[in-house]
């Protein structure tokens, strides 16, 4: 995964799926190597996935100083 300011980008099988926000849900149906994987993916907010990144994750940083 990859954290910045505005989303976060997962990546799966080899394709980068970027959310905008927490809860969002992104449909995967892909097929590598004769086996087909769909799904959906829900996003998580950037505190559970981005926790120690207080640069891209701003809600972090504000937990962080809360506490």
């Amino acid at each position: 995964y990859q954290c910045s300011n505005s989303a976060v980008t997962i990546m799966i099988l080899g394709q980068s799926y970027t959310f905008s926000k927490a809860g969002q849900v992104i449909k995967i149906d892909q097929t590598t190597n004769g086996v087909r994987y769909r799904g959906g993916i829900v996003c998580p907010s950037c505190v559970e996935i981005c926790y120690d990144d207080f640069t891209n994750c701003p809600e972090a940083a504000k937990l962080y100083i809360e506490s």
